[in-house]
């Protein structure tokens, strides 16, 4: 509970509700900007501050490097909506990579959401008894950032947005989970399991730069996701 002495916008309401996790990957790699406070619990390996889209970001700069977090109970409800938005920039992306990558231990569950074809292709994907996969564009590594969306709804599916641009969905399918929180770790495939189905993703170490990760338990609107690609006076730093 909160009070705010001052009228919020409908944008700020809707923030409120439905923004799950914020990482800016500030002063502390840890700390969540959202309004739930959903810190990461634990960052291992390599990890360091440079240069971001917005203020600063991470790079993951060596092998075993990554970000855990936990405690995400919507996202394991099943058919529930989200969607994640991200940046990147990565420096290898040949043989593939784990951008962003969910699991539980009670489940033995886990699935590579966000990464690398073999090709170097991006990749978002969700499990409904089989993987749900969409293949969008190479990610080229030309020292620039890309902005990435992955939103899914039980009417929509899965759908992948490359700088805000649409580029291809699934079918409408059933997202289907035991009802536990979930862990999400970035940067990697999460260490002590092997998942049953990678689907298109090769999965592995991401190496590269990460900046803005967000988590919504909405399935973004195409404005949305417009606007987090393109904010207002944007100034990329390389």
């Amino acid at each position: 509970m909160s009070f705010i002495s001052r009228a919020k916008s409908d944008v700020e309401i809707l923030r409120d509700a439905t923004l799950v996790v914020h990482y800016q990957f500030e002063d502390n790699f840890l700390l969540d900007s959202g309004p739930l406070k959903l810190n990461a619990t634990k960052s291992v390996n390599g990890l360091r501050h440079v240069l971001g889209v917005v203020g600063r970001a991470v790079e993951f700069a060596q092998q075993n490097s990554y970000i855990e977090a936990s405690g995400f109970v919507e996202l394991g409800m099943g058919n529930e909506p989200f969607s994640i938005s991200l940046w990147i920039q990565p420096t290898q992306v040949a043989g593939g990579g784990t951008i962003v990558h969910v699991s539980s231990k009670q489940l033995s569950w886990c699935v590579p959401f966000i990464g690398f074809s073999s090709r170097g292709e991006i990749v978002v994907q969700v499990w409904s008894e089989v993987m749900k996969s969409i293949i969008g564009p190479n990610i080229t590594m030309t020292g620039e950032w890309t902005h990435v969306t992955q939103t899914y709804s039980s009417e929509n599916g899965v759908r992948l947005f490359v700088d805000g641009t649409f580029i291809d969905s699934t079918e409408s399918f059933p997202y289907k989970l035991g009802g536990l929180p979930l862990m999400i770790t970035l940067g990697s495939s999460e260490t002590t399991q092997v998942c049953a189905d990678n689907g298109a993703i090769v999965t592995g170490q991401y190496l590269g730069l990460m900046d803005e990760f967000r988590l919504y338990s909405r399935e973004l609107t195409t404005a949305d996701i417009y606007a987090l690609a393109h904010p207002p006076q944007q100034k990329i730093l390389n």
